[in-house]
């Protein structure tokens, strides 16, 4: 299915008003071809597409693709920038992208750089060195090598002059042009820089790697849709009500009349007993031994007693 552009504009805009996309093939009485993906029923997704159309962006819709949510094919320019297939990978994207480079388009018109050679589209794979799936597994970037138009044939690998502005930090949204585009030497690389400068700063290419990032993208240039942050404020806290008053309010602290007799409940004399008990240490009793019984020698021998100058004791002998 692939849709054209017509001089009347009023086919597209009755189009957007049912939120349908017409097909090229329709018959005479006008039938509006049902929604062939079940996603495409909510309002954003047949937006992005009724916007396609009234861009007069040729497309066709190709069949589920994993990871992409409203996946185009795309056959011709997007508003004044065409595509040129260098690769494998033909231009299948998601529809969120299409649209914002038609969008973003007078920018590259207005440098001369209508014509852009990419490499790779919509790849389910993931990061380089990582785990976690590229913005190329949605459909959601595109990798540009060369720029061409009426201003020449512009080499991302030889003709873009890295670190002569400041890139890194640059926020979306902001001034800082002429600081992000630096001081380049040659118009090519003039040329290149404004341009990505550009995007980053004034549309929802936001996503940019250049060369001024690291070495994998030495030689192109990375263009990834973002789509705009949404802050929500926080809801203002309700008004308390006397449930809540009444339950968050502190305790109200109750002192003691002097004349009110002393109460000892069981809680106070739980705590006053815990205070006031001494942990004592009890060793455990030594076991008794068995002592050895000596005896004692309670009379001398007769050798000993002569040393000691004394008589040795005769026994009684009876006649």
């Amino acid at each position: 299915m692939t849709f054209h552009g017509r001089n009347a504009r009023t086919s597209f805009i009755a189009a957007a008003l049912v939120l349908q996309v017409p097909s090229a093939s329709c018959s005479a009485d006008n039938e509006i071809e049902p929604p062939r993906h079940q996603d495409e029923q909510t309002q954003g997704l047949t937006d992005c597409l009724s916007d396609l159309a009234l861009m007069e962006v040729k497309f066709d819709r190709p069949g589920a693709t994993v990871g992409v949510v409203t996946p185009v094919l795309v056959k011709g320019a997007l508003g004044a920038v065409s595509l040129e297939q260098r690769g494998d990978h033909a231009a299948l994207m998601d529809c969120s992208l299409a649209r914002e480079l038609a969008t973003a388009s007078p920018i590259f018109a207005a440098l001369g750089l209508t014509r852009l050679a990419f490499s790779a589209a919509y790849d389910h794979r993931t990061r380089r060195g990582s785990t976690k799936l590229s913005a190329h597994a949605f459909g959601q970037a595109i990798d540009v090598h060369v720029f061409d138009g009426r201003s020449g044939r512009h080499d991302v690998k030889t003709d873009f002059e890295a670190g002569v502005g400041r890139w890194l930090g640059i926020v979306p949204g902001q001034d800082g042009l002429d600081e992000c585009i630096g001081s380049p030497v040659t118009d090519r690389g003039r040329r290149l820089r404004t341009l990505v400068c550009r995007l980053k700063l004034q549309t929802e290419l936001r996503v940019i790697v250049t060369p001024d990032d690291n070495e994998d993208h030495r030689d192109h240039i990375h263009l990834e849709y973002a789509a705009p942050r949404v802050y929500v404020r926080k809801a203002a806290a309700a008004e308390p009500t006397a449930r809540t008053v009444a339950v968050n309010a502190p305790a109200k602290k109750v002192t003691p009349r002097a004349d009110a007799p002393f109460r000892m409940t069981k809680a106070k004399k739980k705590v006053r007993r815990q205070a006031t008990r001494k942990l004592t240490v009890t060793k455990p009793k030594a076991k008794p031994t068995k002592k050895r019984l000596t005896k004692k020698k309670t009379t001398a021998t007769a050798p000993a007693a002569a040393r000691a100058g004394k008589k040795a004791h005769k026994p009684y002998v009876s006649p």
